[in-house]
């Protein structure tokens, strides 16, 4: 299917030219507009009906609230529309790369990994002032454009209704597996405390090249209900500071994690300040 719709038309304007990757939200692909510029397309699959012939007013609504935003690591759309029953979003295409590059590295020095943690949690402050949740962290949606010294983090993968999107089944990818919070595997609730889980697992990754729950475990069972392995064995070089923060972040009920992205943030500095070891000095050699 994704195939198939390479060459299609949206909206008279987009020409797709490639797929990018797919998810519980729909598929995302890369084109060009009328004049070839380069644009990146996001068809939403978790919102498609065959009644849609336009849209609604909740989904224009979320949109002029994203255009209230102006930070570069949103990658935020700027035109929708409806395509055979299904919405779409238009963004400006980014050379940005996924952060699953990143992840095939880890364990990442510490000081990386509190810098990506900080930049991501401060887009998704940014963002709940508008929107009450992102509901789609993983490693296609989170962004990293190099630079001379840490990479720029870029948020992607947004749409209207995010507490919309389908529970965890049986055709969720693993690698979105591993980011979904308890209460997105049932019909529960949806807040700002779910994209936090996300933030925790991430932080798990990069501080130790494995997620806290293998994707097959977390498929046959509600592994939440008990600790990952514990951070500092799987990595000494972690701070107890980051320790217990990550360990809040992926605590089971949302109530019991952090009460923002800000406070996550401010944390994440906070540690990168005052908690990091240094690094570690060779042996002297013995003469």
């Amino acid at each position: 299917m994704n195939e198939q719709m390479i060459g299609t038309i949206l909206g008279g304007e987009y020409e797709l030219t490639g797929w990018l990757s797919s998810g519980r939200y729909g598929a995302i692909y890369q084109g060009q507009d009328s004049t070839a510029w380069e644009v990146t397309a996001s068809l939403l699959d978790y919102l498609a009906s065959p009644t849609i012939k336009r849209l609604d007013d909740q989904f224009t609504g979320m949109m002029e609230k994203y255009g209230t935003l102006a930070h570069p690591g949103l990658q935020l759309p700027y035109d929708a529309g409806v395509h055979e029953g299904t919405p779409y979003l238009i963004r400006s295409y980014s050379d940005a790369h996924p952060i699953a590059g990143e992840l095939r590295l880890a364990p990442l020095a510490m000081e990386r990994v509190i810098h990506i943690g900080r930049e991501l949690c401060d887009l998704l402050a940014l963002l709940h002032t508008v929107s009450p949740l992102h509901g789609a962290l993983n490693r296609q949606t989170v962004l990293l454009q190099p630079t001379r010294d840490f990479p720029q983090v870029q948020l992607t993968g947004f749409g209207p209704s995010p507490e919309r999107l389908p529970p965890a089944g049986p055709d969720t990818a693993p690698d979105e597996l591993i980011y979904l919070a308890p209460e997105q595997w049932a019909s529960a609730p949806l807040n700002a405390q779910t994209d936090l889980y996300g933030v925790g697992v991430l932080l798990y990754e990069l501080a130790t090249g494995q997620p806290p729950y293998p994707a097959a475990l977390l498929q046959q069972t509600q592994a939440w209900q008990q600790p990952p392995p514990v951070l500092s064995d799987l990595n000494e070089r972690v701070p107890e500071s980051l320790e217990t923060l990550v360990n809040a972040l992926l605590a089971a009920a949302p109530a019991d994690r952090p009460v923002s992205a800000a406070y996550v943030r401010d944390q994440l500095a906070q540690i990168g300040q005052n908690d990091l070891l240094p690094p570690r000095q060779p042996p002297t050699p013995k003469i």
